[in-house]
């Protein structure tokens, strides 16, 4: 009866779950630095990744407040260029940032190294 249902349920290709046991997972356990490390990096790529949205909005809006000039609303254009101004000084300081963030990565790295 129970393969009869599983066919009529689809169960075909669905795995039975009754047979497999869990495995625990195979490998070594993850050090502190090791957690540091990686959290330093996701970091660095959520940074990196947040300075090329900055340029791009940076680029979108001077090409905005040109269009906006053309068209005689220069009021408009200059609000968009204080924004593009802000953008570009947020985007120094995620440099800023960045860099720390890697220099802290090679420290890291080399107190590893001096280690072993």
């Amino acid at each position: 009866f129970e393969q009869q249902q599983q066919i009529i349920m689809g169960g075909i290709n669905s795995k039975n779950k009754s047979i497999k046991s869990k495995q625990p997972k195979k490998g070594g356990t993850i050090t502190p630095i090791d957690r540091a490390t990686l959290d330093l990096k996701v970091s660095r790529d959520r940074l990196a990744k947040y300075r090329t949205k900055l340029a791009l909005d940076s680029d979108k809006l001077a090409t905005r407040a040109k269009a906006l000039h053309a068209e005689g609303k220069t009021k408009n254009a200059l609000q968009l260029l204080r924004l593009r101004k802000y953008k570009l000084q947020e985007a120094d300081r995620i440099e800023e940032q960045l860099l720390t963030v890697l220099r802290m990565v090679d420290k890291i790295a080399e107190k590893q190294n001096e280690q072993e």
